[in-house]
Parts: structure tokens; sequence; C-alpha cells
């Protein structure tokens, strides 16, 4: 599973229950590469600001790999104001 990581991101640790998961790798996604493709879930933060970091996505281009995850059968759950 994959969560971008924004510059307002908020409550990551929420992520702490899946984090302590064995079976669960969750991967922080940094600004530069894509979403990786093969990410069973996209997790999208909370956000401190959402205008923001929304802007942020699209220059990042992750506005493109999160609907073409969807549109594979992928889950996109956010967290807050993800």
């Amino acid at each position: 599973m994959a969560c971008l990581l924004l510059p307002h991101s908020a409550n990551f640790d929420d992520l702490d229950p899946l984090k302590n998961e064995p079976e669960i790798e969750v991967v922080m996604v940094l600004p530069g590469p894509p979403v990786p493709r093969d990410a069973a879930l996209i997790i999208l933060p909370g956000s401190k600001s959402v205008v923001s970091d929304m802007k942020f996505l699209r220059r990042e281009g992750w506005d493109i790999d999160i609907p073409a995850h969807h549109r594979q059968g992928g889950q996109i759950p956010g967290i807050c104001g993800g």
C-alpha cells in the first residue's frame, strides 16, 4: 500500500496500526516518483491545507496516477481531508 506524502499532511499516526502488521507494507511516496503501479491501495492522508495539497498533487502528476489506479481496480481510501 502506498501513502502519498503531501506538504501539509496530517494524522500520519493513523497509519501506525497498518505499519505494525507484518503482512502489510506501507510505502511513503515522496515527491518526484510516480505512485507505485503495484500498490494494492493508495492512501490519501489528511491535510492541514487541502487546496494547497491538491495543487501539489497535480504538480506531481499524481492526479493521473490515482484515477489510473482506480480504473485498474485499485482502492483509494482517504483520511480526514484526504
